[in-house]
């Protein structure tokens, strides 16, 4: 008995090209069902007031005047509710300046500053993330937030659970 036969069929049973097309269904039915996590967390989603401080880096004095406390903070992409800022403060921004021996020297440049921002947000916590509107919020993480009378790109510096 032949393993192919004249009619293309493997052990006469089916078509060459028939069998490839369903191999490469199977495979690719076992990669999905390897993707699928049917090890599902049982840890619940829980909703937690959460102090957010983000650093928003050289901006001008115009961005520093914007910022009040009690404002409204959204997400930028989306336009949802991100939280109230709480509390803020300010200071000139560091520049590094070499001197003529090849010293670098620390010097506060008048017209930039840092400004600190502290946003009390209502967060959802996951088993593996904390976030806000749509965004998932981490230390080291940039977010762009809109407030009424500015847009700032910060970064999360700091993250204090609120115990109410």
């Amino acid at each position: 008995m032949k393993i192919i036969n004249e009619k293309g069929k493997l052990f006469g049973i089916i078509n060459v090209f028939d069998l490839m097309v369903l191999l490469v269904i199977i495979a690719g039915l076992i990669f999905i069902g390897s993707r699928i996590n049917f090890n599902q967390s049982e840890t619940a989603i829980e909703e937690q007031k959460m102090e957010i401080t983000f650093l928003i880096e050289e901006v001008r004095f115009a961005t520093v005047e914007a910022m009040t406390i009690g404002d409204k903070l959204y997400e930028y992409d989306t336009n949802l509710y991100f939280g109230e800022v709480v509390a803020f403060e300010y200071e000139n921004h560091p520049v590094f300046i070499e001197t003529d021996s090849g010293e670098l020297v620390k010097v506060l440049n008048d017209e930039r500053f840092d400004i600190y921002v502290t946003v009390e947000s209502n967060v959802v916590k996951g088993p593996f993330n904390v976030s806000i509107a749509t965004k998932r919020v981490a230390v080291g993480r940039h977010l762009t937030l809109l407030g009424r009378y500015a847009a700032v790109d910060g970064v999360v510096v700091k993250m204090v659970e609120k115990n109410d």
